[in-house]
């Protein structure tokens, strides 16, 4: 922080301004700018995070349907409740492939 302040303060000094005033003006501007910023970011990211937290339930449940939807395109089951076996992972396996795997998982 030192290396950054060095600069302003210095071109302050050679203006006759003492040191110690010339590094409170500085941090105190800095101080300024980073508040003024903040007030006037802070209300419109705030709306902006209300927006995508109503959002985001319906946002979930379109991406759950496009799934389901791409999953049966290829002749995936989604939501059977039971559990594949290993012959119809391997199947499902090179269907996601293409077919390029060699030979069958024993």
């Amino acid at each position: 922080m030192a290396v950054a302040l060095s600069g302003p303060v210095e071109a302050l000094h050679q203006r006759k301004v003492p040191r110690p005033l010339a590094s409170v003006s500085i941090f105190l501007g800095i101080l300024f700018l980073l508040t003024a910023g903040g007030y006037l970011i802070l209300p419109v990211l705030a709306e902006q995070v209300s927006q995508l937290v109503s959002a985001l339930p319906n946002m979930l449940v379109q991406l759950g349907e496009f799934f389901e939807r791409s999953a049966n395109r290829i002749g995936l089951p989604v939501g059977s409740g039971e559990a594949p076996s290993l012959s119809t992972l391997v199947g499902w396996g090179r269907q996601l492939l293409g077919g390029g795997s060699g030979s069958s998982a024993t």
